[in-house]
């Protein structure tokens, strides 16, 4: 089937470079930093073979894990790429093969893996969960965002790979968030995690995923795809 691009589907191009030409935004300069130190920090644990990850599991969890965090640190390094703007506008060949490496040498085979580690996790069954329904919703956007380029539906296909970076950096911002939480457990409730430390850990774990991932959706959704506009409303409807 000929799928006919409508204006607001149409690749990007040169006018797209409007209002990115200079220097580099400082949100995309913090996002890379923010990617590849985590992405290459992960590797580097795997690369040394970091004893805090060789606990006592399931017989081949190590193995899965060592893959999961490979895979899930060539998609952290990629992700920022994915959301530069000039590079989609004025690379778009280079932007495409990027982002091919990204969903299929980063994010599906380690959403696939997170799957099972997720479920062979030691630390709680709701810690479980939360990374079960990450794992989940990272690989619906990735195949989203796969699908919607497919069908040069570029507007869709931005808003899923938005979507997809967004998932794909939570456990980034869960790793300070489970000290926010942390403190915070101890310092309101001092006789019931005070003393626990396993117990005060694995909960503080816990709601740093869930918050981590709903916090980076809403950014995304009510910050950076919310339409300002009536026409920015109209031009989404067409695109869907």
């Amino acid at each position: 089937m000929t799928v006919v691009d409508k204006p607001s589907d149409r690749a990007p191009g040169p006018k797209d470079l409007e209002g990115t030409r200079g220097r580099r935004p400082i949100w995309l300069v913090l996002l890379a930093i923010y990617c590849l130190g985590f992405g290459l920090a992960s590797l580097a644990r795997v690369l040394i073979q970091d004893p805090s990850l060789q606990v006592r599991v399931p017989f081949g969890f190590y193995q899965l894990l060592m893959w999961h965090v490979v895979f899930g640190a060539i998609a952290m390094c990629l992700a920022w790429l994915q959301v530069w703007p000039r590079l989609r506008a004025k690379r778009p060949r280079l932007h495409r093969r990027i982002g091919l490496v990204y969903l299929f040498g980063g994010v599906v085979p380690a959403g696939l893996l997170a799957i099972p580690v997720s479920l062979l996790a030691g630390v709680g069954h709701a810690y479980r969960m939360s990374l079960f329904v990450l794992a989940v919703l990272w690989l619906i956007s990735a195949y989203q965002g796969y699908r919607s380029a497919r069908l040069r539906r570029f507007q869709l296909h931005r808003r899923w790979m938005l979507r997809s970076v967004a998932l794909t950096t939570a456990i980034i911002s869960a790793r300070p968030l489970t000290g926010v939480h942390w403190g915070a457990m101890a310092s309101i409730w001092p006789d019931q995690y005070g003393g626990a430390g396993d117990l005060t850990y694995n909960e503080a774990l816990t709601a740093a995923m869930w918050t981590a991932v709903v916090l980076h959706l809403v950014i995304v959704e009510w910050i950076v795809l919310r339409p300002r506009t009536r026409a920015e409303t109209t031009k989404l409807e067409a695109a869907r």
